[in-house]
C-alpha cells in the first residue's frame, strides 16, 4: 500500500502504474487461457488472478479513486476515474480466489468433456453435425442427450459457484449477483424482460407456423428441442453446406473487409483452428498489437456467420484507444457484441453472397429468410437461458421443472423430463452474459440502418473508418449511449430489429 495521493499529477501517475500492472497480468493471464485452450503448457492462472486481485483490490488506490471522483473537473479525467471505480467493483467478483477456482475447476471439466453416442466418443463438432444435419431423428435425440453427461457432472459444483457470487454480492450491499452484474453491464432486468416480451410478441405468428411446417416436414405430431437445429438447418430451403466450404471463410472475410474499407493484412489478427468448446472465439492477448481468433469451423454458412462476428471482435480490439488499459475494455459487453454483430451482418448482403460466394438471388432469399428464423430461435433461445440463470441465483428449486416452463414458453416446443440445464458454458465462465447477443442484434441493426442513411449502403467503403471513428477508437472514454446516439440520431431501441423480423 503506497501513501495518500495529495495531488493530481500524483493520481495520474498512481492510475499509470495500476494500468499498465493490469494490462501485463491480463495479457499473461489471456496467453495461459489461449494455450489452455489449444493444448499448450500454460501458466498457472490462479496465480494470475491473486496478482491481478492483489492490483484491482488495492484499497488505497480505491479510496483515492473515490475520495478523487467528486472534486475533478476534467472531463478525460473524470471519466477515466469513472470507468476505473467500475472495475474496481467488478474486480471484488472477477479477482475473487474462490470464484476463481471454483470457476477454473468448472471449465477444465467442460474443455475435457467429449460427447459419447451410442458408445462411441465424438468431437463437439461431430455432435453439433448430427444435430443440425442427420435426418436420422433417433440418432440426433441420442446427440442431443449425450450433453446431460456433462450437465450431471458439473451441475452440483455450479450451483455452489453461484451461490458464492451471490454471497459476495450482498456483502458489497447487493441483493443478489443478478443485481451487481447487470448494474455493472449497465442494464437493468426490468428492461431486458420487457425486452424478450417484445421480441416473443413481434416473432410469435412466424414462430407458430416455422414449427407447423417443420413439423409437416418431419411428419411428426410435435417437434422436440432436438428438431429444431436440423429444421433450420436442413429442412428450410437453402444452399447446401458444401457452397460454404470452411477453408474460405478468411479469404472471403478478406474480401468483405475491402469492401468495407479495411485491410485484414495489416491487423495484428491471427486466426488458429482448434476443436473448442464453441464455435469461435477471439481472445485479445495485447489490445492493438497481438490479436487470436480460435475457430472450430465446419463447412456451411453457420461457421461463415460465427467467424465474421469473431473478426469484429478482434477488429475492436486492434483499434482500440488503449492509452488507459481499464477504459479501453470499459463499454459494457452487448456493445463489443453489437461491433461484433454489424460484421457478422455482411453475411446476409449480397457483397458476400453473390458477389464473393457466387450465390443466386433465390439463394440470398433463402439465406436471408433462415437467418430472420435463426435468429428467432436464438432470441428466445436467450430469453430462455437469461431468465433460468436468475432463477438459479434466486434459489428457485426445480430448475429442470423451470426450465421446461421457459422451454415451452417462448420456444413453443416440450423438453424431456431429465433435461439438463448446467451445460451452458455461459453460466460458468461468463456469468450474466447471454443477454448481450440479444443486446448486440438491437445495437448492430440500429447502427446498420444509420450506415445505409449516411453513407448510402451497407456495406460502404467507408464503414471501416466509421466504426473505427465513432464506435471502436474512443473505447470507454465516451459512454455508450452518447456513442450510438451520436452515430444513429437516435438512443437504443429494438425498433430497427422489429423491421429486419419483418422483412
Amino acid at each position: 500500500m503506497q501513501g495518500p495521493i495529495a495531488t493530481i499529477h500524483d493520481l495520474i501517475v498512481r492510475l499509470d502504474q495500476v494500468d499498465v500492472r493490469v494490462e501485463e497480468y491480463s495479457r499473461r493471464m489471456s496467453l495461459a487461457h489461449f494455450n489452455q485452450l489449444t493444448g499448450q503448457p500454460f501458466e498457472d492462472m490462479a496465480v494470475l488472478n491473486a496478482a491481478l486481485g492483489e492490483t484491482m483490490l488495492d484499497e488505497s488506490i480505491r479510496a483515492a479513486v473515490d475520495d478523487w471522483l467528486p472534486k475533478v473537473t476534467d472531463q478525460r479525467l473524470h471519466r477515466r476515474l469513472t470507468m476505473c471505480a467500475r472495475s474496481f467493483l467488478q474486480a471484488h467478483v472477477t479477482y475473487d480466489d474462490t470464484l476463481f477456482t471454483q470457476t477454473q475447476r468448472i471449465e477444465e471439466r467442460i474443455i475435457g468433456f467429449q460427447p459419447t453416442i451410442d458408445g462411441r466418443t465424438v468431437s463437439r463438432g461431430e455432435r453439433n453435425r448430427i444435430l443440425e444435419s442427420d435426418p436420422d431423428r433417433t440418432a440426433r435425440q441420442a446427440a442431443y442427450s449425450a450433453g446431460k453427461v456433462l450437465d450431471e457432472m458439473i451441475e452440483a459444483d455450479l450451483l455452489e459457484l453461484m451461490a458464492a457470487r451471490n454471497r459476495l454480492a450482498r456483502t458489497l450491499g447487493y441483493c443478489d449477483y443478478v443485481a451487481l452484474g447487470l448494474e455493472n453491464q449497465e442494464l437493468t432486468e426490468q428492461e431486458l424482460r420487457r425486452l424478450f416480451e417484445t421480441i416473443r410478441e413481434m416473432t410469435e405468428d412466424r414462430w407458430r407456423e416455422f414449427l407447423v411446417s417443420a413439423a409437416r416436414e418431419l411428419g411428426v405430431d410435435r417437434l422436440m428441442p432436438w428438431d429444431i437445429a436440423y429444421c433450420l438447418e436442413y429442412v428450410l430451403p437453402s444452399p447446401p453446406s458444401h457452397r460454404f466450404p470452411k477453408d474460405r471463410i478468411v479469404p472471403v472475410f478478406k474480401e468483405a473487409l475491402a469492401a468495407c474499407g479495411g485491410d485484414l493484412d495489416v491487423l495484428p489478427i491471427e486466426v488458429v483452428v482448434q476443436d473448442i468448446p464453441y464455435g469461435g472465439l477471439c481472445i485479445p492477448i495485447r489490445y492493438n498489437h497481438d490479436i487470436r481468433i480460435l475457430s472450430n469451423p465446419r463447412d456451411g454458412f453457420m461457421s461463415y456467420d460465427t467467424l465474421f462476428h469473431e473478426f469484429g471482435h478482434g477488429i475492436q480490439a486492434a483499434g482500440l484507444d488503449a492509452s488507459s488499459f481499464l477504459v479501453a475494455q470499459a463499454d459494457p459487453p452487448f456493445f463489443w457484441e453489437g461491433i461484433a454483430g454489424i460484421y457478422e451482418h455482411l453475411m446476409q448482403t449480397e457483397t458476400v453472397l453473390i458477389h464473393l460466394l457466387r450465390m443466386t438471388p433465390v439463394d440470398v432469399d433463402n439465406i436471408r429468410r433462415r437467418s430472420q428464423l435463426f435468429r428467432i430461435n436464438w432470441f428466445r433461445s436467450i430469453a430462455v437461458a437469461c431468465e433460468l440463470e436468475w432463477a438459479a441465483y434466486r434459489g428457485e428449486s426445480d430448475l429442470r421443472g423451470c426450465l421446461r416452463d421457459l422451454y415451452e414458453k417462448y420456444m413453443g416446443v416440450s423438453m424431456p423430463q431429465d433435461v439438463g440445464w448446467a451445460g451452458n458454458t455461459l453460466y460458468t465462465t461468463h456469468p450474466l452474459y447471454n443477454q448481450n447477443y440479444l443486446m448486440m442484434e438491437v445495437m448492430a441493426l440500429q447502427t446498420i440502418e444509420a450506415m445505409q442513411s449516411r453513407l448510402g449502403h451497407y456495406p460502404h467503403p467507408g464503414m471501416f473508418a466509421f466504426l473505427q471513428e465513432g464506435y471502436i477508437g474512443p473505447a470507454g472514454w465516451i459512454p455508450w449511449r452518447e456513442k450510438i446516439r451520436h452515430m444513429t440520431g437516435h438512443p437504443l431501441t429494438a425498433d430497427a430489429l422489429g423491421r429486419y423480423l419483418s422483412q
